[in-house]
């Protein structure tokens, strides 16, 4: 039986409402190979010190995190993602996530 502690249930249900609130109900139909994209912004000017990317969060969290809130509402099962694209970290005016899910191409 899998565990999954508070505050990370509550991150994925404050993703899950923002997806559905930008997005609706539309779910992806089962079998769709899908291609899922995160930017996750940190509030800061750290760049201006030097440092031109945050060290945390970890992004293997942060794609799990993602792909646990929206399982089951925005496609049937986490395995029809097939393709991580761009996924990064960067400063900016305030702390969030950019998330694109979309079909993936299978012409590559």
């Amino acid at each position: 039986m899998a565990y999954t502690p508070k505050k990370t249930k509550e991150y994925e249900d404050l993703i899950l409402q923002t997806f559905l609130a930008t997005k609706g109900h539309h779910k992806y139909p089962e079998g769709t190979p899908l291609r899922l994209d995160i930017t996750v912004l940190k509030k800061g000017a750290k760049k201006l010190e030097g440092q031109f990317a945050p060290v945390k969060p970890d992004m293997d969290n942060v794609i799990k995190v993602v792909m646990d809130a929206l399982e089951g509402f925005a496609y049937v099962n986490d395995n029809s993602i097939c393709h991580i694209g761009e996924t990064k970290k960067i400063y900016g005016l305030c702390e969030g996530l950019m998330i694109t899910l979309c079909e993936a191409r299978t012409d590559l």
